[in-house]
């Protein structure tokens, strides 16, 4: 008897360890708490830094101290670190449990080079209202001008086209609104290459940069000419080294959004008629008569009564545009050049008018070149004989 109690005793046991094993490893697998700081490389918290377990989206915020805390599924787990003008962070957190995380500062978009009214400047010391394009964009939109890019692309630019003719759709373009009377004195100052010269003769393929001053602070330099802004745009240089070639070509349809809806000669006599009639007209010869609105109804005869559709005659529904570059740059540590040559041709909306000897459509073709040379000279001192 004595035996069989001493067995249920170990048996009881037994349980008891098997239920406190699996219950510790139930506990283990609810996660591993993890506390830590995010600071900067001064030292100081960072604010708000986002803490995630990698892969997963499951994370924390940091507070004000930069303080955080997370459940973690193992020791093996990943965090990942990131805030807003840092480097993003991965830290693996092995067995340590409180974790001070070092963030650095990510300065290649603060150290980018912009130009402005007195050289280039870094966007990290940039005080004045100041917005830039990338070169690319200019490249590969496909319209004929320059200025039509801008609409969209920069913060307080507005451009107005009122005109579709080829070689004639430059856009007005207006800095922060119309500041004057008229049209022609509210217009920016445009530099290419520090030359006031307009937008568009320049091909886009020999841009570099491209940026707006916008406020009294960066157009300060330039005096009452800056009152309306002031778009500066540098041109691209060649680099030391092996010779770079680059082509490019562009080709598009333009096609018009809408066109008038042109009444028939029959609509257009009847709705005459009713115009007199309510006007008091009474001259008879002042209305079509009944036989000629009958004509143009039926087109029984339709060299005297005509109905011409003039929008299919006179206009196309198409017409192509294109644009070709070829550039070479290179150089080296004494001369660097840069050479371009581009062609443009953008052609009309008008058919061919049968019979005629000579083309009554507008077109327009353009040819671009430009060559950029930079040469070091030597300079020779004498010294003491």
């Amino acid at each position: 008897m004595k035996q069989k109690l001493v067995h249920l005793a170990r048996l009881a046991i037994m349980c008891c360890l098997l239920i406190c094993t699996v219950g510790g490893s139930a506990f283990a697998q609810q996660g591993i708490t993890i506390n830590g700081k995010v600071i900067d490389n001064t030292g100081q918290p960072v604010i708000g830094a986002g803490v995630t377990i990698s892969g997963t989206t499951v994370g924390v915020a940091a507070d004000l101290d930069g303080q955080f805390q997370i459940t973690v599924p193992s020791e093996t787990s990943v965090l990942t670190v990131s805030a807003l003008g840092y480097l993003t962070k991965d830290v693996e957190i092995s067995k340590k449990q409180n974790l001070i995380v070092v963030l650095e500062d990510e300065t290649e978009s603060l150290e980018a080079t912009v130009v402005v009214a007195y050289g280039t400047q870094t966007k990290a010391t940039i005080t004045g209202a100041l917005s830039s394009i990338d070169s690319k964009e200019l490249v590969k939109a496909p319209v004929a001008d320059i200025s039509n890019v801008l609409s969209g692309q920069l913060p307080g630019v507005t451009t107005v086209q009122v005109s579709g003719k080829p070689g004639d759709d430059y856009a007005d373009i207006y800095v922060r609104g119309v500041s004057s009377l008229s049209d022609g004195a509210s217009t920016p100052l445009i530099l290419v290459d520090g030359v006031e010269r307009p937008l568009n003769t320049i091909d886009p393929n020999e841009i570099e940069s491209l940026s707006i001053l916008k406020d009294a602070a960066s157009t300060a330099v330039f005096g009452v000419r800056g009152a309306n802004g002031v778009i500066l745009v540098t041109t691209k240089r060649g680099d030391a080294g092996k010779p770079k070639i680059s082509v490019s070509s562009i080709t598009g349809v333009q096609q018009p959004l809408s066109f008038l809806s042109q009444v028939s000669s029959y609509e257009f006599a009847s709705f005459w008629n009713l115009k007199q009639q309510n006007d008091g007209v009474t001259d008879p010869k002042a209305y079509y008569a009944p036989e000629a609105i009958e004509a143009y109804r039926t087109g029984s005869d339709p060299l005297v009564f005509p109905n011409t559709n003039w929008k299919e005659i006179l206009y196309r529904k198409a017409f192509l545009q294109t644009k070709n570059n070829i550039n070479i740059s290179g150089g080296s540590d004494k001369v660097r050049y840069f050479v371009s040559m581009g062609y443009m041709f953008q052609d009309g909306i008008l058919r061919q008018m049968p019979g005629l000897s000579y083309n009554n459509n507008f077109s327009y073709n353009r040819y671009n070149y430009r060559a950029n040379l930079d040469f070091k000279l030597l300079h020779y001192s004498l010294g003491d004989s």
